[in-house]
This record gives C-alpha cells, sequence and structure tokens, in this order.
C-alpha cells in the first residue's frame, strides 16, 4: 500500500513539475512574442485625437489611458459593497454612477 502510495506520489510530482516547466516557458515566450517590435510601431505610427476637452496640450484618448494606467498602478482596494446616493469609502475603488455625457474627463475626488 505505502509503495502505490509512493509511486502516486512521484507521479504527481513530476507531472507538477513538467506543468511548472511549460507554464515557465509560455511566460518566457509570450514576453518575448508580444514585444513591441519597431517596424510596425514604424509602419503604425501613433496619431493623437485632435480633441482636447480639458485643454491641457494632451489628447482625450492619451488622457484616457494615462489616467487608467495611473489608476491600476495605484491598485486600490476593491469593495463590493452597495452605498446608498453613490458615496463609497475613502480610498476604496468602488465608483459612483457617472450619468453619460459627464462635463468633464477629470477624475471626481469624494
Amino acid at each position: 500500500m505505502a509503495r502505490g502510495l509512493r509511486r502516486v506520489a512521484t507521479i504527481a510530482g513530476v507531472m507538477f513539475l513538467v506543468v511548472l516547466c511549460v507554464a515557465a516557458l509560455l511566460v518566457a515566450l509570450g514576453s518575448w512574442w508580444f514585444a513591441p517590435d519597431a517596424g510596425v510601431a514604424a509602419q503604425y505610427p501613433l496619431v493623437p485625437s485632435e480633441v482636447d476637452f480639458d485643454g491641457d496640450g494632451v489628447d482625450d484618448y492619451t488622457d484616457l489611458l494615462d489616467g487608467a494606467r495611473a489608476e491600476a498602478e495605484a491598485a486600490p482596494a476593491y469593495d463590493s459593497g452597495y452605498y446608498e446616493g453613490g458615496a463609497t469609502r475613502p480610498k476604496t475603488a468602488v465608483p459612483a454612477p457617472i450619468p453619460f455625457g459627464a462635463p468633464s474627463l477629470q477624475r471626481a475626488t469624494i
């Protein structure tokens, strides 16, 4: 009985190591495969939008992308609670309802 258990544990360990090696290989290949290509960047240059609603000299699409990156880098703590009136607890990332076509792209502070 112990011999059978030892064999199962050995097979499970080998399978775990194989899966771990394959995962590491996929991560390494993925970072290489999806690396930016200078030829593609030259062929398809970045064309900024002509719209700059807030007048800061940065087009609106870049403003939105920069804001999303900053929010993701801040690593906010998410809270799934519901708060009457749309208010949230401080330092949480539960979005309050924003009406469609809100007049400002700037982030509101609560």
